[in-house]
């Protein structure tokens, strides 16, 4: 538990407070809270990103410097 935290504090650590962007399923709610907890907010949703499933995706950003 935990290894998903770790591995994105570790990206944006390696982004030196750059605005990150990312997808997620818009079903994946484990996922969308620890983003959100890290300061990504949803900006938009992508219709059928993932294939062959047609499921959508949140696109979601952390903005700079946070």
């Amino acid at each position: 538990r935990g290894i998903g935290r770790a591995l994105l504090r570790a990206i944006l650590d390696h982004a030196e407070g750059a605005t990150v962007f990312l997808e997620v399923r818009t079903d994946n709610d484990s996922a969308i809270r620890l983003y959100r907890s890290e300061g990504f907010d949803v900006i938009g949703i992508r219709r059928g990103y993932y294939r062959p499933s047609g499921a959508d995706a949140f696109t979601m950003r952390r903005q700079a410097h946070q």
